[in-house]
């Protein structure tokens, strides 16, 4: 297998790491009949999987590197690492059929044009296995998709997963031409529904292609030829026509609104301070009024109570003098009426004296 993909693509290393056997019939006797059980995406029935029936493709930008560089752990040779890691790589998906002479005649691997493939037509997934997480990428359905196969094959079929030269975004790189497997409905033009299946499993080979042939300008793992200054000059073309056509006029309009929020500000915190030195003001001019009153207040209290004291005084003074008066007066008019009543007793006691009677 390895040299199949080697001749292929004329890479300077190829390394196998991983294969999986599909086979419907039997993966279902592995687990019993259980088509719950059935898994298209590992070999962890007995080695053999069901077909993966839905267009995907294998690894997205994260999954390819991290298994280029599992694979590279794998290897003992430390200059082939060495050599490796400084140098391009694509992965391979490699599909056999396991019979020499019978060929596969339901649910061919099918093949989708990357070319024909927008980035809108991909959706990352997540694959949940025992113990770990990986991902992949499935395809959503488009009729400008073009899908190719190889009717009946019997021996070696090995699409790359990526042209030595092509440079596209790492999303449809990592795509590419990859895209496996068909619907249940997908059969040979022309399968008679009846025929058996015969000679259907299939053996997958994923295989890193170390140091791929590549142009007189290639630098490594990246290309650093024209694209790194062509890169930079976009940059600063763009970043020039924006900051003309887009951030100067909003810099200057953020300019002004800070300037008018900045004078706002101002005058607000003039006013604030006016109003403290009115309020300091108001607080002084307040504090001296109720001194003010309360002393005036005082002044006419001990007014009042002079004036209250004195009018009783002159009041008991006046009574005083009338009781003195009426005492005086009451005095005379009792001693008027003792004498009066003296002299009336002396007459009628001389009467009696007169008469006899005494």
């Amino acid at each position: 297998m390895c040299e199949v993909v080697k001749s292929a693509t004329g890479a300077d290393q190829v390394i196998a790491f991983h294969h999986i056997v599909r086979n419907e019939n039997l993966a279902l006797q592995l687990v019993g009949g259980d088509a719950s059980k059935l898994s298209g995406f590992d070999n962890g029935n007995g080695g053999v999987g069901g077909y993966a029936r839905n267009a995907h493709a294998d690894y997205t930008t994260a999954t390819a590197v991290g298994a280029a560089r599992q694979a590279l752990c794998s290897v003992e040779d430390e200059e082939m690492v060495k050599r490796c890691a400084g140098s391009r790589f694509a992965l391979v998906n490699a599909w056999r059929s396991i019979s020499d002479s019978s060929p596969v005649v339901t649910h061919p691997l099918a093949l989708l044009d990357a070319t024909t493939v927008c980035e809108d037509d991909v959706v990352l997934v997540d694959l949940l296995y025992p113990g770990f997480v990986s991902e992949s990428l499935q395809i959503t359905f488009s009729p400008q998709h073009r899908w190719l196969y190889w009717p009946c094959p019997i021996f070696y079929s090995a699409p790359a997963a990526m042209a030595p030269n092509t440079r596209r975004s790492p999303l449809l790189v990592v795509l590419a031409l990859a895209v496996a497997a068909c619907s249940p409905a997908f059969l040979m033009p022309g399968l008679r529904p009846s025929v058996p299946e015969k000679t259907q499993q299939l053996v997958a080979g994923a295989a890193l292609v170390a140091s791929m042939p590549a142009p007189a300008h290639a630098g490594g793992m990246f290309d650093f030829g024209l694209t790194l200054p062509f890169v930079a000059g976009s940059f600063l073309l763009l970043m020039t026509v924006l900051n003309a056509l887009f951030y100067a006029p909003v810099s200057e309009e953020m300019e002004e609104r800070n300037a008018k929020l900045l004078q706002t500000l101002s005058d607000a915190t003039d006013m604030l301070a006016e109003a403290d030195e009115m309020q300091v003001q108001y607080t002084a001019e307040i504090k001296e009024a109720r001194e003010k009153a309360a002393q005036e207040l005082a002044a006419a209290r001990e007014k009042t109570e002079a004036a209250i004291e004195a009018s009783m005084t002159a009041a008991s003074t006046a009574r005083e003098k009338k009781a003195a008066e009426f005492r005086a007066k009451l005095q005379v008019q009792m001693k008027e009426q003792i004498n009066g009543a003296e002299s009336t007793i002396k007459e009628s006691l001389r009467g009696c004296r007169d008469y006899g009677l005494l």
